[in-house]
């Protein structure tokens, strides 16, 4: 616990008084409590961070463009523009969670070398006519 020394105007010091006495808290309950309020209150109003306004906008764009290219007056369903959580997409492919992670033992990229990572190399560096894809 620290000690702190806090300078109250006047309304500030009205005000405390009269919560003491009517809580019959002591200064320091009674700053306690108002800090915790206050908390809660910055809280509910905190500002959005800019990845969520940006991807609000994003989203909200892309519907735009994504209702434009049909009839007009098509109706859309909401849960077309939202994706699933992992949760709900694993129970939907019926996907059970591992009972034994040993299962992956001596898969790709196994300990022996097959000559994928020589392939891939000798095919970048051919005198092959580049991909058109970027």
């Amino acid at each position: 616990m620290s000690v702190r020394t806090v300078r109250l105007d006047d309304d500030a010091e009205s005000t405390l008084a009269a919560l003491r006495q009517r809580t019959g808290l002591s200064v320091s309950e009674v700053l306690k409590r108002g800090l915790q309020a206050y908390a809660v209150a910055v809280r509910a109003t905190a500002p959005t961070p800019p990845y969520e306004v940006y991807r609000r906008l994003m989203r909200d764009s892309e519907r735009d463009e994504a209702a434009d290219l049909l009839p007009q007056g098509t109706p859309i369903a909401r849960a077309f523009w939202e994706s699933p959580t992992l949760e709900e997409l694993a129970r939907s492919q019926h996907v059970q969670p591992m009972a034994d992670v040993r299962a992956l033992f001596g898969t790709w990229p196994s300990a022996e070398n097959d000559g994928f990572e020589e392939t891939i190399d000798e095919l970048r560096h051919s005198g092959a006519e580049k991909s058109k894809w970027p």
